[in-house]
């Protein structure tokens, strides 16, 4: 629509008002994907406060500095000394930490033209390898943090699925920290002989 025709004095109020009306039906798609968004993003980030407070709460019922949980990578690390035993701990961190640095050295090759189309087809199923890799170790993550809080099988089971629900059950509930810990390989800290027991 032509502003000027807007301003011609020639033009009759109804024809003005003709415009902006079409104006408005043009806009009116933008408009409802603008609010879409908004509340989209205003879910992402309730979801995340509610992540964040139960994760301190978590923290401080481990017995670990509440701040501790704020600091993004520093927190899944934590997460893993609460939940897992050492050698488990270093089995799921493994594919995390092969994730960052592929995404970190992928993704910027991927962007030069020519070459990152190829780079895309190659990475391509590396990477769906590798988010799958990482999201069985999250749900490791999830199983063993209910399981140190002495959750029931069946919540730890419904802790991987609605990881959510279960964080709250834990910060808020009658769940406190047992020190029971993940073991896929090797022994729990507390299982191993010290030097005095032999």
């Amino acid at each position: 629509m032509n502003t000027f025709l807007l301003l011609d004095s020639s033009n009759s109020l109804s024809d003005v008002l003709m415009g902006l009306y079409l104006g408005a039906l043009t806009l009116a798609p933008l408009f409802v994907l603008l609010i879409i968004a908004l509340i989209i993003g205003l879910i992402g980030l309730v979801i995340f406060a509610i992540f964040l407070v139960c994760n301190i709460k978590i923290f401080i019922k481990s017995g670990k500095k509440g701040w501790k949980a704020i600091i993004p990578f520093y927190r899944i690390l934590e997460i893993y000394d609460i939940s897992c035993n050492n050698a488990t701990k270093i089995l799921s961190t493994i594919p995390a930490f092969f994730a960052i640095g592929f995404y970190v050295v992928a993704v910027p090759i991927m962007l030069i033209p020519y070459v990152g189309l190829f780079m895309t087809i190659i990475c391509l199923p590396i990477m769906l390898i590798i988010n799958i890799a990482v999201t069985v170790t999250y749900a490791f993550l999830n199983f063993g943090l209910a399981k140190s809080f002495g959750m029931s099988t069946g919540m730890c089971v419904m802790s991987i699925f609605l990881p959510i629900v279960t964080r709250i059950m834990m910060a808020f509930g009658k769940y406190q920290y047992i020190g029971t810990k993940l073991e896929i390989i090797g022994k729990a800290k507390e299982e191993i002989p010290t030097a005095e027991e032999v």
